[in-house]
């Protein structure tokens, strides 16, 4: 095994070999120990970023999606408008033109009236 490259670990005596000695935690045991919570704790923080990630993508589609629907009501609403504009233009057009040709034939009558007249 790959493990006595990293020396005899007390710790694991007679689960899988036996060290020649009983002594305190070897620098090969805190290796493996060291290297167990750093996966644990490594792991966790992972999830823990994963998991805020996803929450805060999850709310950004929403408000992204809001946003969209309000910019196609203000679309909607433009164009409602514009064409309620466009309708009153030609009104304003037309009672601009029944009003300028009241105007140009009463003042032409009365032209056409003076003249005999004089």
């Amino acid at each position: 095994m790959f493990v006595f490259f990293w020396g005899c670990i007390p710790e694991l005596h007679g689960m899988f070999w036996s060290c020649p000695k009983e002594v305190d935690m070897s620098n090969a045991a805190s290796t493996w120990v060291g290297l167990a919570a750093g996966v644990i704790i490594g792991a966790v923080i992972t999830w823990w970023v994963y998991n805020r990630q996803q929450k805060t993508s999850l709310m950004q589609d929403t408000l992204l999606n809001q946003i969209i629907a309000l910019e196609n009501k203000i679309l909607s609403l433009e164009e409602k408008i514009e064409s309620l504009l466009e309708k009153r233009n030609d009104q304003d057009a037309n009672a601009t033109l029944y009003l300028s040709q009241i105007f140009y034939f009463s003042n032409f009558s009365k032209v056409g009236f003076y003249m005999r007249s004089v």
